[in-house]
């Protein structure tokens, strides 16, 4: 088995980019303030018990370059995004980011292509 991937490479919004939840102190504090605990968000999304402001927070916090602004980290391409097309289109991508960062995955997990836009 190959060496294990903590990012995942999407095409997200026409647009290839790589998201990644970072695993320093500040960061992770932030995203546990957002989502709360990342395994039990991992859980939800698994169950089917996620939200679209669950969906908005693993991308926002995992895309480049995100910008933190009034407690929360928000992207404007994540919310034209989540505009543009069925947010379930983005669970998949979310509980991907989540499963990286949490356990690592196969070279061959760490796709994700969205489907056309609305």
């Amino acid at each position: 088995m190959g060496e294990r991937q903590y990012g995942v490479e999407a095409i997200f919004a026409g647009d290839p980019v790589r998201f990644d939840l970072r695993p320093d102190q500040a960061s992770v504090e932030s995203l546990e303030a957002a989502i709360g605990s990342p395994f039990a968000a991992f859980t939800r999304f698994r169950d089917g018990l996620w939200t679209i402001s669950d969906i908005r927070m693993v991308l926002g916090h995992a895309y480049p370059d995100a910008v933190l602004m009034q407690g929360l980290t928000r992207v404007a391409a994540v919310d034209a995004a989540i505009v543009a097309r069925p947010a379930a289109t983005y669970a998949p991508l979310a509980i991907k980011i989540l499963e990286a960062f949490l356990f690592g995955l196969a070279a061959d997990q760490v796709r994700f292509v969205e489907g056309p836009a609305l």
